[in-house]
């Protein structure tokens, strides 16, 4: 399985982080959702989302790889929530 994580990160329309992700030739939406970037780690959950992402972001996309390869795709859209992190 080819993952390539792009760097055209985004805030959305709601309360969650856009993260383009191509899978095999396909891109998808890897969506963060704020909670789980409060909760992933707790030194950063007082800054803004996008520094919170920057400071974790290995993490995030370690997370976001391992639910890729376990079918958790639906619609070309992915989602990380807070149970995702914990």
């Amino acid at each position: 399985m080819n993952i390539e994580f792009k760097n055209d990160i985004f805030i959305g329309e709601t309360t969650e982080i856009n993260l383009p992700i191509m899978v095999n030739g396909n891109q998808i939406i890897c969506i963060v959702t704020f909670e789980a970037l409060e909760d992933i780690n707790l030194d950063t959950q007082e800054d803004e989302p996008m520094q919170q992402y920057q400071v974790n972001e290995a993490k995030i996309k370690s997370i976001a790889e391992r639910k890729i390869k376990s079918g958790h795709i639906v619609s070309n859209k992915m989602v990380i929530y807070s149970a995702d992190v914990l």
